[in-house]
C-alpha cells in the first residue's frame, strides 16, 4: 500500500514552476474538502474501517465522515463493501476501503485526461472567438 507520506511529500514540479502533490490534485480533480482528505489518508493508513470507526479514530461526528464518505465513494476513490452480519434488524454496516493501487492509478490518470481534453476545448474556443472578432 501507498505511504501516506507519499500524498503530501512526493511532488511534481510543474513547467511554471508550482509543486504539485497527489493531495493538490485530489483537491483540484475531486474537489475533495478537508474532511475527504484526512479520511482518505486514513483509509490509505489503516486499511478497512466503519463510518463508527472512523468517527471514533479521527473525533469527527457520524454524519461528517458519512458524507465524506459518500463523496469519496461518488469520485470513485474508495469502494464499500457490505458487512456480513448474522443479525436480520436494523441497518445493515459497511465497511470503506482505498481502491487497489492499480485501479486508482487508471481512475486518476483517465480524470485528469477529460481535464486536459477540456482545456484543449477551452482554448480551441477562445482561439476562434479571439480570431473571428479581429
Amino acid at each position: 500500500m501507498v505511504g501516506i507520506d507519499g500524498l503530501e511529500n512526493v511532488k511534481v514540479r510543474l513547467s511554471s514552476g508550482r509543486s504539485v502533490s497527489m493531495i493538490d490534485l485530489f483537491r483540484f480533480v475531486y474537489q475533495l474538502s478537508e474532511i475527504d482528505i484526512i479520511i482518505l489518508r486514513y483509509l490509505i493508513k489503516k486499511g478497512n474501517c466503519t463510518v463508527d470507526e472512523l468517527a471514533e479514530e479521527l473525533c469527527l461526528n457520524r454524519s461528517s465522515v458519512s458524507r465524506s464518505l459518500l463523496r469519496l465513494l461518488r469520485a470513485g476513490l474508495i469502494a464499500r463493501v457490505r458487512e456480513v452480519s448474522i443479525r436480520r434488524a436494523g441497518r445493515p454496516k459497511y465497511i470503506y476501503k482505498i481502491l487497489d493501487m492499480n485501479e486508482l492509478e487508471n481512475k486518476v490518470v483517465s480524470d485528469v485526461s477529460e481535464y486536459v481534453d477540456a482545456a484543449r476545448k477551452l482554448v480551441s474556443t477562445l482561439r476562434v472567438q479571439v480570431s473571428s472578432s479581429n
